[in-house]
C-alpha cells in the first residue's frame, strides 16, 4: 500500500477493508503471521479472511476467531475467546477471561468485555486473591458502541444495540436497544410481541422457582443423620448425589449455600467422602474404596458408573464452595498418554456409546480437578483426550460410536453430552462438525417417541438440548429448526412444574424408570431448571430468568488458565 500522510497504519484502523484493498504482499505478510501464531497455539483456530492487526495483542488461553472477522490495533484479547464470523473488534477494545461473541457482531473502540473476576476480601492483597469467572456471552448481530463495559456474567441476546459508554451489569434480551450506567433497555430494536406469553411464563416460572426451592431443599433434609443429610426427597435413603444438588439448587438460585450447615461443614463432609487412595467419591453403601491402590482397581472404580457420576457431582460441589477436592484422582496420576490412549480405544463406542461417553466425562473432570495440583500431568492428558476425541469421531453425525441396529440414535446422542460436556464444553474448545451435530440431533428428535410429553426424562431432554446450543454457539445452521425444538421442550417443561414441590426426574409413563423418579426431587429439580434455562437461552429468553445452571450443568466452560 503507498503510504498516506496521517495514515501509515490504514489497515490497523480500518481492517475490514484489507482484503479488498491491500496488496498481495501485505495478504503474504498477514497470512505468516497468522501461520505463526498457529503453529505456537494449535489448540486456537482463524477462520478464512480473519485479520489481525499486528498491533494487537492476542494473549489465549484458547481463542477461536470467525472466517472474514478483523481485529484492530491495540485490541487486547486474553483468555478462552470465541468470535464468530463476520465479526469486528474496534481499536483500543479488549477482550479478556471467559469471552464468546456470535457471527457478525460489532465491538466499538475502547470498549471492554471483561469475562472474570478478582476476588477482593478484605485480606490478602487483590493481586494475590484467586479470579473467578462466569464468562460473558455475546448473541449474533449485535452492536456494542463505544467505550462500553460489560461484566463477567452478563448475557446479551441476538440484534441487541449497546448504546456508547455504557456499562452492562445485567443481561440484555435479544433485539433490546439498552444504554446508560447501569444499562437498561430504552427501546427495541426488534420487539418482542411475539414471544410475550413465553416471556410472562418464564418470569412466573422464575418467581415461583425462587419462592419454592427453599422449601424444596428443606424437605428434603434429614436432621437425624450423621449431623444431617439430604435425601432427594423425604422418605427416600440419603445420598452424596443429594447433598451435591442441594448445594447446586441453592447456588443457582440464590446464590448462596443450603443454611442447614455452614460453608465450612459443608466442604468437610464432601471432603470426608473421597477415598485418598483412588481419588474417586463413593456413595455410603458402596462396598470398596480401592484401598489397595492398584491402578486395575482404579480402572474398574473409574468404570463404575456411580462412582463416575458421584466424582463429578463431588467435585463441582467443592468447587461451588470455594475448595477443591483434597486429593487428586490416582488413575490419571499414574496413567501415560499410551495408557489413557488406550483406556479411549477400549470403550464400548460401538454399542453404548453413552457409557463411553460417561467415562470421557467423568475423564475430562478429573483433569480439570488435578489442574493445579504439584507435578499434575493434566495438560499433557487433556491434549491427549482430545486429539483422540478429534481423531475418532465419525465426519458423518459430528459423534462417537454409532447408531442402534434399528437407527435409534439415543445412545450415540446421549453419550455425545456427556462426552462433550467434559471435555469441549467444559475446556471452551469447539467441537468437530458443529453442523453435522445439530443433523443429527434433529433427526434424533424428529424420530424419538421418548420426546412426546408423557414419556419425557430430564436426561433425554437435557442431551440434546445442550449439544444444540454448544454447536450452535459455532454455526447457525438450521437455527429456525433449532428454535422450534427449543420452544416445544420448553413448553413441556414450563408444564411439568408443581409449585412447591419442583420437578420429578421422569413422566409418569417414562420406559424403564422407578417409581421414585416420578416423583418430585432435588435430582429432577435440578435437571430440569437446567433444561428450562438452556431452552431459553437457544430462545435467546434466559435474561428473563434470575437463576443460571451452576456445577455439573453449568453454562459456561470452566477456566484452567487464569487472566491477570
Amino acid at each position: 500500500m503507498t503510504t498516506r500522510p496521517f495514515d501509515a497504519h490504514h489497515y490497523d484502523v480500518a481492517p475490514w477493508e484489507f482484503w479488498d484493498h491491500a496488496d498481495k504482499s501485505e495478504h503474504a505478510a498477514q497470512l505468516e503471521l497468522q501461520r505463526q501464531f498457529l503453529a505456537l497455539h494449535p489448540e486456537c483456530t482463524l477462520g478464512d479472511q480473519c485479520f489481525i492487526s499486528s498491533q494487537a495483542a492476542v494473549q489465549p488461553g484458547v481463542v477461536h476467531i470467525g472466517a472474514r472477522s478483523t481485529i484492530a490495533a491495540r485490541v487486547h484479547i486474553d483468555g478462552e475467546v470465541s468470535i464468530g464470523a463476520d465479526c469486528s473488534v474496534n481499536v483500543d477494545a479488549a477482550v479478556r477471561g471467559r469471552v464468546s461473541i456470535g457471527d457478525a457482531t460489532r465491538i466499538g473502540a475502547r470498549t471492554s468485555l471483561v469475562g472474570f473476576n478478582h476476588g477482593f476480601d478484605a485480606e490478602p492483597e487483590v493481586f494475590r486473591q484467586p479470579h473467578t469467572s462466569q464468562g460473558i456471552r455475546i448473541g449474533r448481530d449485535v452492536w456494542i458502541g463505544s467505550s462500553v463495559t460489560v461484566l463477567d456474567g452478563v448475557s446479551i441476546g441476538d440484534k441487541a444495540v449497546i448504546g456508547a459508554g455504557s456499562v452492562v451489569t445485567k443481561d440484555v434480551p435479544s433485539g433490546a436497544i439498552a444504554v446508560g450506567n447501569p444499562a437498561r433497555v430504552v427501546r427495541w430494536r426488534v420487539a418482542p410481541q411475539q414471544d410475550d406469553a413465553l416471556i410472562s411464563a418464564l418470569r412466573e416460572f422464575d418467581a415461583a422457582v425462587k419462592r419454592d426451592v427453599r422449601g424444596i431443599v428443606a424437605q428434603a433434609w434429614n436432621p437425624g443423620l450423621n449431623g444431617g443429610l439430604f435425601s432427594d426427597a423425604q422418605g427416600r435413603p440419603p445420598t452424596l448425589r443429594a447433598q451435591c444438588d442441594a448445594i447446586e439448587l441453592y447456588a443457582a438460585v440464590y446464590g448462596e449455600v443450603p443454611p442447614q450447615r455452614s460453608i465450612e461443614q459443608h466442604r468437610d463432609l464432601l471432603a470426608s467422602w473421597q477415598d485418598p487412595t483412588s481419588g474417586l467419591f463413593f456413595d455410603f453403601d458402596a462396598s470398596d474404596g480401592g484401598d489397595n491402590g492398584a491402578l486395575q482397581t482404579q480402572r474398574r472404580c473409574f468404570e463404575d458408573p456411580d462412582a463416575s457420576y458421584t466424582l463429578l457431582a463431588a467435585g463441582y460441589a467443592l468447587r461451588l464452595l470455594g475448595a477443591e477436592p483434597p486429593h487428586g484422582v490416582a488413575f490419571l496420576r499414574e496413567a501415560t498418554a499410551d495408557a489413557l490412549v488406550a483406556y479411549l480405544d477400549d470403550l464400548p463406542w460401538t454399542n453404548k456409546a453413552w457409557t463411553a461417553g460417561h467415562q470421557v466425562d467423568a475423564l475430562g473432570t478429573a483433569v480439570l480437578l488435578d489442574w493445579e495440583r504439584v507435578g499434575s500431568h493434566a495438560p499433557t492428558h487433556l491434549r491427549t483426550l482430545l486429539g483422540w476425541l478429534i481423531a475418532a469421531v465419525d465426519d458423518e453425525t459430528g459423534m462417537w460410536g454409532s447408531a442402534a441396529d434399528d437407527g435409534d440414535l439415543l445412545q450415540m446422542v446421549n453419550g455425545y453430552y456427556r462426552l462433550t460436556r467434559g471435555t469441549f464444553a467444559q475446556f471452551g474448545v469447539a467441537p468437530p462438525h458443529p453442523e453435522r451435530v445439530i443433523d443429527t440431533v434433529l433427526q434424533h428428535v424428529r424420530r424419538g417417541e421418548c420426546f412426546a410429553m408423557s414419556r419425557q426424562d430430564a436426561c433425554n431432554v437435557l442431551d440434546v438440548l445442550h449439544p444444540l446450543r454448544l454447536a450452535g454457539a459455532y454455526t447457525r445452521h438450521r437455527a429456525s429448526e433449532v428454535t422450534e425444538v427449543a420452544r416445544t421442550l420448553l413448553a413441556d417443561a414450563l408444564a411439568r412444574y408443581i409449585p412447591g414441590e419442583g420437578f420429578a426426574f421422569a413422566a409418569v409413563e417414562s420406559p424403564g424408570i422407578d417409581a421414585e423418579q416420578r416423583a418430585p426431587g432435588l435430582q429432577g429439580t435440578e435437571m430440569w431448571l437446567t433444561i428450562v434455562w438452556l431452552a431459553a437461552d437457544l430462545l435467546g429468553l434466559s435474561g428473563n430468568l434470575t437463576y443460571e445452571p451452576r456445577g455439573v450443568h453449568r453454562s459456561v466452560p470452566e477456566t484452567v488458565l487464569s487472566s491477570s
